[in-house]
Protein backbone atom coordinates (compact mmCIF):
# COMPACT_ATOMS: atom_id res chain seq x y z
CA UNK A 1 0.00 0.00 0.00
CA UNK A 2 1.32 3.62 -0.74
CA UNK A 3 0.95 5.46 2.39
CA UNK A 4 1.00 9.08 0.56
CA UNK A 5 -1.40 8.21 -1.64
CA UNK A 6 -3.93 6.68 0.88
CA UNK A 7 -3.64 10.43 3.20
CA UNK A 8 -3.55 12.34 0.03
CA UNK A 9 -7.04 10.79 -0.77
CA UNK A 10 -8.64 10.14 2.40
CA UNK A 11 -8.25 6.65 2.07
CA UNK A 12 -7.82 4.28 5.04
CA UNK A 13 -5.94 0.79 4.80
CA UNK A 14 -7.92 -2.16 6.48
CA UNK A 15 -7.15 -5.76 6.43
CA UNK A 16 -8.86 -8.12 3.80
CA UNK A 17 -11.48 -9.84 6.45
CA UNK A 18 -12.46 -6.48 7.61
CA UNK A 19 -12.90 -5.58 4.50
CA UNK A 20 -15.02 -8.63 3.80
CA UNK A 21 -17.23 -7.52 6.26
CA UNK A 22 -18.14 -4.72 5.88
CA UNK A 23 -18.68 -4.39 2.23
CA UNK A 24 -21.65 -4.40 0.25
CA UNK A 25 -19.64 -5.41 -3.11
CA UNK A 26 -16.78 -7.50 -2.82
CA UNK A 27 -14.85 -7.12 -6.58
CA UNK A 28 -11.32 -9.12 -6.96
CA UNK A 29 -8.99 -7.46 -9.25
CA UNK A 30 -5.96 -9.48 -8.47
CA UNK A 31 -3.13 -10.77 -10.77
CA UNK A 32 -3.28 -14.90 -10.49
CA UNK A 33 -0.18 -16.13 -8.34
CA UNK A 34 0.50 -18.62 -5.85
CA UNK A 35 -0.18 -16.58 -2.95
CA UNK A 36 -3.44 -15.12 -4.82
CA UNK A 37 -4.71 -18.87 -5.53
CA UNK A 38 -7.56 -19.76 -3.50
CA UNK A 39 -7.52 -16.22 -2.17
CA UNK A 40 -11.59 -15.71 -1.91
CA UNK A 41 -11.58 -19.40 0.52
CA UNK A 42 -14.23 -21.11 2.01
CA UNK A 43 -13.38 -18.86 5.50
CA UNK A 44 -13.00 -15.62 3.63
CA UNK A 45 -16.40 -16.19 1.74
CA UNK A 46 -17.63 -17.17 5.71
CA UNK A 47 -16.61 -13.44 6.29
CA UNK A 48 -18.32 -11.56 3.71
CA UNK A 49 -21.45 -9.13 4.60
CA UNK A 50 -24.59 -11.37 4.39
CA UNK A 51 -26.43 -9.40 1.11
CA UNK A 52 -23.67 -8.44 -0.64
CA UNK A 53 -22.64 -9.11 -4.51
CA UNK A 54 -19.31 -10.96 -5.40
CA UNK A 55 -17.52 -9.63 -8.45
CA UNK A 56 -14.78 -11.63 -9.83
CA UNK A 57 -12.62 -9.79 -12.91
CA UNK A 58 -9.61 -11.78 -12.19
CA UNK A 59 -8.77 -15.18 -12.73
CA UNK A 60 -11.35 -18.03 -11.82
CA UNK A 61 -8.66 -19.88 -9.87
CA UNK A 62 -9.12 -17.19 -6.89
CA UNK A 63 -12.03 -18.30 -6.01
CA UNK A 64 -13.26 -21.64 -3.94
CA UNK A 65 -16.17 -22.49 -6.16
CA UNK A 66 -17.55 -25.01 -3.66
CA UNK A 67 -17.66 -21.70 -1.01
CA UNK A 68 -19.50 -19.36 -3.36
CA UNK A 69 -21.98 -21.85 -5.03
CA UNK A 70 -22.67 -22.33 -1.52
CA UNK A 71 -22.82 -18.77 -0.52
CA UNK A 72 -25.11 -17.93 -3.36
CA UNK A 73 -27.73 -20.74 -2.39
CA UNK A 74 -27.64 -19.57 0.72
CA UNK A 75 -28.15 -15.90 -0.01
CA UNK A 76 -24.94 -14.95 2.31
CA UNK A 77 -24.07 -13.30 -1.65
CA UNK A 78 -27.28 -12.26 -3.50
CA UNK A 79 -25.66 -12.09 -6.66
CA UNK A 80 -22.24 -12.67 -8.58
CA UNK A 81 -20.27 -11.76 -11.51
CA UNK A 82 -18.03 -13.45 -13.49
CA UNK A 83 -15.65 -12.46 -16.04
CA UNK A 84 -14.49 -15.61 -18.11
CA UNK A 85 -11.88 -16.19 -20.14
CA UNK A 86 -13.95 -17.47 -23.43
CA UNK A 87 -11.81 -19.92 -24.48
CA UNK A 88 -11.58 -21.79 -20.70
CA UNK A 89 -14.38 -23.66 -19.16
CA UNK A 90 -13.27 -23.20 -15.33
CA UNK A 91 -16.32 -23.16 -13.86
CA UNK A 92 -18.90 -26.61 -13.40
CA UNK A 93 -22.21 -25.96 -14.77
CA UNK A 94 -24.20 -25.57 -11.55
CA UNK A 95 -22.75 -22.22 -10.17
CA UNK A 96 -23.13 -21.12 -14.25
CA UNK A 97 -26.95 -21.89 -13.84
CA UNK A 98 -27.40 -20.49 -10.58
CA UNK A 99 -30.32 -17.12 -11.38
CA UNK A 100 -28.29 -14.82 -9.34
CA UNK A 101 -24.68 -15.23 -11.57
CA UNK A 102 -23.96 -12.74 -14.48
CA UNK A 103 -21.72 -13.72 -17.05
CA UNK A 104 -19.35 -12.56 -19.12
CA UNK A 105 -16.45 -13.38 -21.78
CA UNK A 106 -13.20 -11.69 -21.26
CA UNK A 107 -13.43 -9.34 -23.65
CA UNK A 108 -12.72 -6.22 -21.79
CA UNK A 109 -9.68 -5.29 -23.86
CA UNK A 110 -11.13 -6.22 -27.55
CA UNK A 111 -12.16 -2.90 -28.67
CA UNK A 112 -11.31 -0.76 -31.83
CA UNK A 113 -8.47 0.34 -30.84
CA UNK A 114 -6.66 -2.66 -29.62
CA UNK A 115 -7.45 -4.51 -32.39
CA UNK A 116 -5.70 -2.03 -34.71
Amino acid sequence: PDASFAEHHGIEYVPADELLKNSDIVSLHLGLNPETRGWLSKMRVGRIRPGSYLINTSRPELIDEGAVLDALRGQRLRGAAFDLPSEENLFTVPLLTQENVLVSCHAGSNTEETVR
